[in-house]
């Protein structure tokens, strides 16, 4: 049964606005965001520790959709010595992470979405 984390999180940023009514103002949002993105600030980075006692954690990001990628980096040691946990579904907006039936609820990643 999948189980959205209570502990999932991402991080937003402002979208580039597509059109805005002061010609000035219009370029400072466009250049605001062309600078974030230059210095590696995008939005497809978030939180996510595993459920306790649960095999499978759902992760849900507007990025993710069925051609995604998803990397998980460890981000606590009981995350490091987490084995046999891959990400077993990608769907519109959501991802299932499949993992080891553990009462310990200190098993945090980050994760990136890629596509």
């Amino acid at each position: 049964m999948a189980v959205v984390s209570p502990r999932a999180s991402i991080r937003g940023y402002a979208a580039a606005p597509v059109d805005w009514h002061e010609w000035p103002e219009w370029c400072r949002k466009l250049a605001e965001v062309i600078n974030r993105v230059r210095v590696g600030k995008l939005a497809n980075a978030g939180t996510v520790t595993l459920t306790a006692s649960q095999t499978s954690t759902t992760i849900t990001n507007h990025l993710i959709n069925p051609d995604s990628t998803i990397v998980l980096i460890p981000t606590s040691e009981d995350a490091a010595g987490e084995v046999g946990y891959w990400v077993s579904t990608y769907g519109d907006g959501t991802a299932i992470i499949t993992h080891a039936n553990d009462s310990r609820t200190t098993r945090s990643f980050k994760y990136l979405v890629f596509g």
